[in-house]
């Protein structure tokens, strides 16, 4: 069998990211609480773990043997300290590749719990919780910056492959957009700017 037949023995129609077994693959959760479900919960990540002070959504690294589902809830349980069989996902949101490479898997659900007093946070990973009305992003433009990220090439043998001189020494890796809101005396940005940015644009 030719390569063409074998390619086509292997794909299937569902879409996919190719190389996406050689990445890591994260999972988050975008979780709606209250009565109505219009509050957003964002977590204020701790001073000991990676990324302190920062704004973001509970998730974490997909275990071997894990689906990336199975992922969201188990991080959202452990980090908000509420049971398992109080988060529904309710929707796959879609996945963002980060500027690590790394894959995110988005999903949106629900908390059976109306407010962020429902919770027990890990104080390891957990400094503070905040619930913020969903119809703030539907109304609030994001501030957006522009930045440009390079290339650093260290060993890569550009010269010796004969390749132009452009890719002799570092170069441009393009440029891309950050994504900031305010609210509230915090400030959420980065990915998690990025993924709720991505999702407003949706409705």
């Amino acid at each position: 069998m030719n390569f063409y037949n074998s390619l086509l023995n292997s794909l299937s129609d569902k879409p996919f990211i190719l190389g996406e077994g050689l990445k890591s693959h994260f999972s988050v959760l975008v979780p709606f609480l209250g009565k109505e479900k219009d509050s957003i919960l964002f977590e204020l990540r701790a001073k000991g773990i990676r990324q302190p002070g920062e704004i973001c959504f509970p998730g974490g690294m997909v275990e071997k043997g894990e689906k990336p589902e199975e992922t969201a809830i188990r991080e959202a349980s452990e980090e908000l300290g509420i049971p398992r069989d109080k988060i529904h996902i309710t929707a796959q949101a879609g996945c963002i590749v980060s500027h690590t490479d790394a894959i995110i898997h988005v999903y949106a659900g629900t908390l059976d719990i109306e407010t962020t007093a429902d919770t027990n946070p890990n104080p390891v990973e957990v400094a503070e919780l905040y619930a913020v009305p969903s119809s703030f992003f539907m109304e609030t433009q994001p501030e957006i910056y522009k930045v440009k990220s390079y290339t650093q090439t260290g060993e890569f043998p550009a010269k010796e492959l004969g390749l132009p001189q452009k890719y002799h020494n570092n170069w441009s890796g393009g440029s891309r957009n950050i994504y900031v809101y305010k609210y509230g005396g915090i400030t959420i940005w980065g990915l998690t700017a990025a993924i709720l940015y991505n999702l407003i644009s949706l409705v």
